[in-house]
C-alpha cells in the first residue's frame, strides 16, 4: 500500500499527530506539507488528508488541494482528518470543510484533538483563545488524542 499523507499545520499540533500516524504505517508513507508543496497523487493508492479547524475553517492550503485534485482523488483510498481543540464540533467541521462525495468515499474519518500552543498566536488570536479555554473544565483542556489516530490508522489498514 502507497501512502501519502498530505496536510497543513499552522501551530504545529497537526504535524505531530501526522508524525505519530506516520509511525503507525512503519515507513510506508510519505508526508507532504501542502503548505509548502502539492504533489502527484499518481504514485499512491491511499490518501491521507488533514489539517488544522480555526473558527471553524480547514487550513486554506487542504482546500486547495482537495478542490484541485477531487476528481484524482475520487480514485483513490481516502481518508480524512482534522485537528482542533473544539472535539464535540468535529462532524460539523467535517461537513462545512469538505466535499460531501469525499466525505461520502473516505473510509477514515476522525478528529486528533488539538493543543493550545499561544507561542504561535498572534495577540488577537491568544485573547480569544484565551476566552475559549475558560469554557473548558481544567481537567478537560484541549488535547492530542492519540488514540483517535491510532484507530484511524488502523481503519485504513483495513481496507
Amino acid at each position: 500500500m502507497n501512502i501519502l499523507i498530505a496536510y497543513a499545520s499552522k501551530s504545529g499540533t497537526t504535524e505531530t499527530c501526522v508524525h505519530i500516524l506516520e509511525q503507525d504505517f512503519n515507513g510506508h508513507a510519505k508526508l507532504v506539507d501542502l503548505t509548502h508543496n502539492e504533489p502527484s497523487l499518481d504514485a499512491y493508492d491511499t490518501v491521507l488528508i488533514g489539517g488544522p479547524i480555526r473558527y471553524g475553517k480547514l487550513h486554506s492550503s487542504v482546500k486547495k488541494f482537495v478542490k484541485n485534485h477531487l476528481k484524482d482523488l475520487k480514485q483513490k483510498e481516502v481518508g480524512l482528518f482534522i485537528c482542533c481543540a473544539d472535539v464535540g464540533n468535529a462532524e460539523k467541521y467535517f461537513q462545512t470543510n469538505f466535499p460531501d462525495e469525499l466525505l461520502e468515499q473516505a473510509t477514515a474519518i476522525d478528529c486528533f484533538g488539538g493543543e493550545i500552543r499561544s507561542h504561535a498566536l498572534g495577540i488577537f488570536e491568544k485573547f480569544i483563545t484565551k476566552l475559549a479555554l475558560k469554557s473548558y473544565p481544567a481537567d478537560q483542556q484541549p488535547t492530542i488524542l492519540k488514540d483517535n489516530i491510532h484507530i484511524f490508522a488502523d481503519r485504513v489498514e483495513a481496507t
